[in-house]
């Protein structure tokens, strides 16, 4: 029995082809011996059999072979006079871009997108795309042209003009947690920034804050004194080009007692008063140190008498304030020059617009 698909010749006896599979047809019966049709009709009628049974001879299903969301979709109709492409006439399903057949670019001229009709997707224009929120710094993909990429977590340091200097360095802009700042990242030419690690930035997710360490080996990152700053004992403060070292001193009464029998006047009465020292740091040009300053009271103006007579980068007027309120000793920058630093021994927390002083270059921090 000859099968009418691929032409073998099985045994009689056979429901089905033992070559290819196909059922054979019990009125069909043909003997190899006897075979009655000629190798050209049996060669016509095995192809057209062929394509009669055949799973490829139908047109394949484009989101099968280019992929798509639904691969079961029908294809709409080839007689129909919408959803063609427009350069080849291929009918296309609704929401393609691109003809698999031509690879024209569907919708590039409005006219398509809006005869297909269903979910068809539009060219947005400039302000849609600017009005979309933000992209995460995360992101994985390619992103749009114009949509704003940038992560939430960055900050700058604009170095500020030295005295008679004829270019200054362009801002500087960081992204990330952890920075670690240095002569090379911040200001190429200035040897008074070391070249290893200056200081370091770290970003305190928790608190949204940014903190500045001083790890330079002359220890000359400062942040200046804008607004009140907490002392801590043993802390530098730098006034004009004048380091000193604040120190707290225990309260005492500002009077010995006496032995009396008699009243006594208001002011003789014995209060604890707040005590502060600060001493110069002696620099190693320098053969005679600076006298140490005690302060004794709740408030006190410094100036250039009464912190470095022979100084003249501080000021005459008011250099800073030094306050002692609820039990802890605070210091604000009040010089016209903005003169008054703080070292950066500890993490310092930061706030958009603070200055910092880093070698001899003053940097305002923005976040």
């Amino acid at each position: 029995m000859r099968c009418s698909n691929c032409g073998w010749d099985n045994p009689n006896g056979l429901s089905k082809c033992e070559k290819c599979g196909t059922p054979l047809a019990a009125g069909n019966s043909q003997q190899s011996s006897s075979a009655s049709v000629s190798p050209a009709e049996y060669a016509g009628t095995a192809v057209e059999s062929s394509r009669a049974e055949s799973p490829f001879s139908k047109t394949v299903n484009e989101a099968s072979v280019f992929g798509g969301s639904d691969p079961e979709a029908p294809i709409m109709s080839p007689s129909a006079n919408d959803g063609r492409c427009p350069e080849c006439g291929y009918p296309l399903r609704p929401g393609v871009s691109v003809c698999p057949k031509c690879h024209h670019l569907i919708g590039h001229n409005g006219s398509l997108a809006a005869k297909i009709g269903g979910n068809s997707t539009q060219r947005e224009t400039p302000d849609a795309v600017r009005d979309k929120p933000s992209t995460p710094a995360n992101f994985g993909g390619t992103v749009m042209p114009g949509m704003n990429i940038t992560p939430d977590i960055w900050f700058s340091l604009t170095p500020q003009p030295l005295l008679n200097e004829r270019e200054t360095p362009e801002k500087v802009e960081f992204e990330g947690k952890h920075h670690e700042l240095n002569r090379a990242n911040i200001d190429p030419k200035n040897h008074t920034i070391t070249s290893k690690v200056q200081a370091v930035m770290d970003y305190d997710e928790e608190k949204k804050k940014w903190y500045i360490q001083d790890k330079s080996a002359l220890q000359y990152t400062f942040l200046h004194c804008t607004g009140d700053i907490l002392l801590m004992d043993s802390d530098v403060l730098l006034m004009g080009d004048r380091k000193f070292i604040f120190h707290t001193e225990q309260s005492q009464p500002d009077a010995e007692p006496q032995d009396f029998t008699g009243t006594i006047a208001a002011g003789r009465l014995r209060v604890n008063v707040p005590r502060c020292r600060l001493v110069p740091m002696v620099e190693e040009y320098e053969q005679d140190a600076p006298q140490e300053h005690l302060f004794r009271g709740n408030v006190h103006q410094l100036n250039r008498a009464n912190l470095d007579p022979e100084n003249h980068t501080i000021t005459s007027h008011i250099q800073a304030e030094l306050k002692y309120e609820d039990g802890q000793w605070y210091i604000k920058d009040c010089s016209q020059l903005q003169t008054t630093y703080i070292l950066c021994k500890d993490p310092m927390d930061l706030k958009d617009g603070d200055r910092l002083l880093m070698g001899n270059r003053v940097f305002v921090f923005n976040c």
